[in-house]
């Protein structure tokens, strides 16, 4: 997708075309988020490319690097186990980089005491979960 851009300055003028990708092109998206212990992020090439993908603190300090590597055209899938990362529970963001273009989405974290380490579900949030079904 390209798009035109006219910009002025003064009684200077320039037009630029420009290449856009969109986030809906790379349909980057993560699951389940909220996430506990494991999340799958999902996103799409349209060409060979140079792709990183980092798990990033609010502070914008890189917590670690997922993926730093090329990889072809195609839908892609990259199983995180979160576990394997010091992640405490909060809110962290996925920083995907296709070539020189940079995409980026919020992921949270949520873990428990009562949470089994390779368990994908959170039992306790289960048991929240029923005790209000129940009390409706």
């Amino acid at each position: 997708m390209n798009t035109t851009i006219q910009a002025q300055e003064g009684g200077n003028s320039a037009i630029f075309c420009v290449s856009k990708t969109s986030i809906q092109d790379v349909a980057f998206f993560n699951y389940p988020n909220p996430a506990s212990s494991q999340t799958t992020v999902s996103y799409n090439l349209n060409v060979k490319a140079k792709v990183t993908l980092q798990v990033l603190d609010l502070t914008g300090r890189q917590l670690a690097l997922l993926i730093n590597a090329e990889q072809t055209t195609g839908k892609k899938e990259f199983y995180w186990d979160i576990t394997k990362n010091r992640i405490t529970s909060g809110m962290y963001i996925l920083v995907l980089r296709i070539n020189n273009q940079t995409f980026s989405r919020k992921v949270v974290v949520e873990k428990c005491n009562s949470c089994f380490k390779q368990s994908r579900h959170c039992p306790f949030i289960f048991e929240i979960f029923l005790t209000i079904f129940y009390l409706n």
